[in-house]
């Protein structure tokens, strides 16, 4: 019987053989391959600060909270009703407010998926 480990390390092992066997200009060079030392240091660089970016979201989570908490003091959750109200309102406003901004900034309207994003790197802390 294989343990997955076996089977992953003969899997591995067949993958680096048909590597070996194919010619050097059809190989796929990425920054996981052992031999290519030069592009696996290459520090990674998040795209340049965008304001439109910005002000979208910026704008979104302004508008998501107004809706949203707008809805919620308006109706309040007394009943099962009025808690459905409620949980559309945000529903239907995140939707729409994604759709809305999804194109310049992403959609994340969470202030905490951005944040989350810029200590990735993978947004600029300015965003």
């Amino acid at each position: 019987v294989f343990a997955p480990s076996d089977v992953y390390r003969e899997r591995r092992a067949a993958a680096r053989l048909r590597l070996a066997k194919m010619p050097a200009h059809e190989r796929l060079q990425t920054s996981h391959s052992d031999s290519d030392e030069e592009s696996a240091t290459k520090a990674y660089e998040p795209p340049p600060f965008n304001p439109k970016a910005a002000f979208a979201e910026f704008l979104a989570s302004m508008m998501f909270v107004i809706i949203g908490c707008g809805v919620a003091c308006n109706y309040g959750a007394s009943t099962p009703e009025t808690k459905l109200v409620v949980a559309f309102a945000f529903g239907i406003g995140i939707l729409v407010l994604a759709y809305a901004t999804g194109h310049l900034s992403g959609g994340q309207i969470n202030g905490a998926v951005t944040f989350s994003l810029c200590l990735g790197g993978e947004l600029p802390w300015l965003q």
